[in-house]
């Protein structure tokens, strides 16, 4: 028989009065940041990790006063203000399902419930993010962003979303929503780590431009120059073309995209294609072309003379902290990998498993794993200049054009444009098998956002959407 207990049930020993407002502060900081603003919302998530990350981080088990102290500094009171009907009201939302003795329910919470994402991220030795200064400026913003995206995910069947909103070095709002894994009832955390797709290009473009700033690599040589095992074309390629998908390299063709075989090394996996005639004269017309992407991988490892993902782990991941960010290796065990979903197209819409793929054929065009948050650091990183030279970052935000002069909208791995307000916005969408991802920066604002949802059922096309309500904001 399944119980409710309440910490009410368990008194205060005196001595622990004096920290109950050091304990409750911390952990209200904890749970703000991933999106529980009121004692309300402490059920069956936020209540097991509050609890999860209390004996984790302070040795204490939950008793009604330090539930007071932490209701009081959720809604900045002090602890001992409550009167006897606010108390019970507390006492009922804070009941959490329990089957096993307290001590190994404590365990257990510590365990099923993720882990507090911020007690894991002091572990391992990462910062938190901090809360906004003035979190009330934009809790309007949050409370209707919050409204859409709930509303979107049950209209579309999408199990698991995760959004982090940053504006100049302060985080707006970061919170999970759904299941990571819907048939274990994982939630969605700050580490849950998902499919991002053609949302790699943005990442591997930084790399580019390491090389570019290096001396190593020229935009404008013939990407052979880098790859000389990649067969001569009718008409030379060059590096920008390629980056620009202006190069008439061709995009997958039929199931491609859901291979399943694993390539050891990204010149193999450049055999896919490589043989194939280009589609038009280089620099005659835009066609989007992941294989491309995969091109100026392999041009990465001729240039620095590393593997690609080694030097994407040393020169681009680890400098920007995106400690969450690897590539989707289907054969390790990658802690907090999300489950992958797609619906059935049988009028029904049911959510079912995502077919099993291997991305090994593509990481620089669509093959890694990441989190909103190391997504938002990195734009933040970019958009500052601190993980290339501002003049690299203006040269993959400039759109190039066609030999006729029309504007592509498209830079060397961003997407490049303006809102209907005028403001210049740059990014990148993408798709994969069970996984959709969006980067949206915002450069006069400061503005970044990343929206990441384990399906191919998705809304993450309505991030500007999302946007809208933090830049009407002060």
């Amino acid at each position: 028989m399944v119980r409710n207990r309440s910490p009410c049930r368990r008194p205060a020993e005196p001595a622990e009065l004096e920290d109950l407002r050091t304990v409750g502060v911390a952990t209200a900081r904890w749970l703000r940041a991933v999106g529980i603003t009121s004692v309300s919302e402490l059920r069956w998530v936020g209540a097991p990790q509050a609890y999860g990350r209390i004996a984790y981080r302070f040795g204490k088990a939950v008793n009604r006063n330090l539930l007071y102290a932490l209701a009081g500094a959720l809604e900045d009171r002090p602890y001992n203000s409550f009167r006897d009907d606010e108390k019970r009201r507390l006492c009922q939302a804070a009941a959490i399902p329990f089957r096993l003795s307290m001590k190994a329910q404590t365990l257990a919470l510590i365990v099923a419930s993720g882990l507090a994402p911020v007690a894991v991220a002091q572990a391992q030795g990462i910062p938190p993010y901090a809360v906004a200064a003035q979190p009330e400026l934009y809790r309007a913003a949050v409370a209707a962003a919050r409204g859409f995206i709930r509303d979107t995910m049950r209209a579309l069947g999408a199990p698991g979303a995760a959004v982090t909103v940053v504006k100049g070095d302060t985080v707006l709002w970061s919170e999970g929503f759904g299941y990571a894994d819907a048939e274990q009832l994982v939630p969605v955390t700050a580490l849950t780590r998902f499919r991002i797709g053609s949302v790699s290009k943005p990442l591997t473009s930084v790399a580019l431009g390491l090389l570019v700033e290096q001396g190593k690599i020229d935009l404008d040589a013939p990407v052979r120059r880098y790859v000389p095992s990649f067969p001569e074309k009718r008409y030379p390629i060059t590096v920008r073309q390629v980056a620009g998908h202006l190069s008439g390299i061709r995009h997958y063709r039929g199931t491609e995209d859901l291979s399943q075989r694993p390539y050891h090394t990204v010149l193999e996996g450049l055999k896919i294609f490589q043989d194939d005639s280009l589609l038009f004269a280089p620099g005659t017309r835009f066609s989007y072309s992941s294989y491309g992407w995969n091109l100026l991988s392999a041009a990465i490892e001729g240039a620095s003379g590393q593997s690609f993902l080694s030097f994407m782990q040393h020169h681009v991941f680890e400098p920007a902290g995106m400690r969450h960010t690897v590539a989707d290796h289907v054969d390790s065990i990658i802690p907090f990998r999300a489950h992958f979903y797609t619906v059935t197209e049988d009028g029904k819409g049911s959510v079912v498993n995502a077919p099993f793929v291997d991305n090994s054929y593509k990481w620089a065009g669509g093959g890694f794993l990441s989190t909103t948050e190391d997504l938002t650091r990195f734009g933040q990183l970019v958009l500052a200049g601190r993980l290339l030279e501002p003049a690299t970052v203006r040269l993959l935000w400039t759109p190039q054009r066609t030999s006729n002069g029309k504007e592509t909208r498209y830079g060397i791995g961003w997407e490049v444009d303006r809102d209907a307000a005028g403001r210049e916005r740059v990014g990148h969408g993408g798709g994969s098998v069970g996984g959709t991802a969006f980067l949206l920066i915002y450069p006069r604002e400061r503005l970044v956002i990343a929206v990441l949802v384990n399906s191919d059922r998705t809304f993450v096309g309505a991030t500007p959407r999302i946007a809208e309500y933090f830049l009407g904001s002060p």
